[in-house]
């Protein structure tokens, strides 16, 4: 950049790079971007949290159905099964699961508070002033600062990639969030709240059988008896409980790898991205 002569530059050339300069001294000062920004990262808190919730509430209620007891009696050989060691898996996942939601929420965490400084009114008002001054010595003779264009052009690149980088990621992830991502993490979470409600209803029925209304005759007898057979048929409630436990493990696993995908690995490439670009453009600077 130092070694190419402004008054070699075609106009069309200065006239565009004026124009670039000028935009990012406007962009520094404008927080459209960083209010949108902040509103992803907050809505993205919002939903793990969410999902967290869930994932905790469906454990306190299998902490309640681990006390049951299933008495199996095959060939007239007493078995007793514990409810609790089918479902003692999903509580130990739900547990690790805890600690990815705390590395996401952490993660999210820290790209708000790295965008709130990005933001700050100083780091603006440098890049708005640098941004000026670019502008200006492209129609100064070339020999003219040639030592003060160079720091400051790298100036320039240093405070962009303070100021937007991060702003760049969280808008980047969140349309890759949005195409990829979110609608499995939602029909996930929804699993596991029908989950939760399934061992709820589930343990209710030993003392009272709620039937539909509204349903004809024949559909409130076929609910009953199945509802009573899954209830009182030892073999039959073990099995639902085993299949519940098998789809809702997947599901928690799969929530796993989707938010630390969302909140971890893809910013992380793209900051890697970023810091390449970074590095190129110093290094293409100097």
């Amino acid at each position: 950049m130092s070694n190419v002569p402004y008054r070699q530059t075609p106009l069309a050339v200065r006239v565009l790079l004026t124009l670039l300069f000028l935009t990012i001294a406007g962009m520094a000062q404008l927080r459209i971007a960083d209010q949108q920004s902040a509103t992803q990262i907050h809505q993205s808190l919002q939903n793990s949290l969410t999902t967290f919730a869930v994932a905790r509430t469906l454990n306190g209620v299998i902490s309640v159905a681990q006390g049951t007891e299933l008495a199996i009696e095959p060939a007239g050989v007493g078995i007793s099964l514990a409810v609790g060691e089918v479902l003692d898996p999903i509580n130990d996942l739900i547990e690790r699961f805890s600690w990815v939601m705390l590395a996401s929420s952490t993660s999210l965490g820290i790209q708000a508070l790295v965008l709130e400084f990005s933001g700050a009114k100083v780091i603006g008002v440098l890049l708005t002033l640098i941004s000026l001054l670019m502008a200006g010595y492209l129609w100064l003779p070339a020999k003219t600062g040639t030592t003060q264009r160079l720091l400051l052009s790298r100036a320039l690149i240093l405070l962009c990639f303070i100021r937007f980088s991060v702003i760049a990621v969280v808008l980047m992830n969140h349309q890759l969030s949005a195409a990829f991502l979110n609608n499995k993490i939602v029909e996930s979470t929804e699993i596991l709240q029908q989950t939760t409600a399934r061992i709820e209803k589930l343990e209710a029925r030993s003392s009272q059988q709620p039937v539909d209304a509204q349903a004809g005759f024949t559909e409130q007898l076929k609910t009953v008896l199945k509802e009573v057979a899954v209830t009182f048929d030892a073999k039959k409630k073990l099995t639902y409980y085993q299949d519940l436990a098998a789809k809702t493990v997947s599901h928690i696993i799969e929530l796993a790898a989707l938010f630390l995908v969302q909140t971890i690995l893809i910013p992380l490439i793209f900051f890697w991205a970023l810091i390449k670009m970074l590095r190129y453009l110093l290094k293409v600077g100097e």
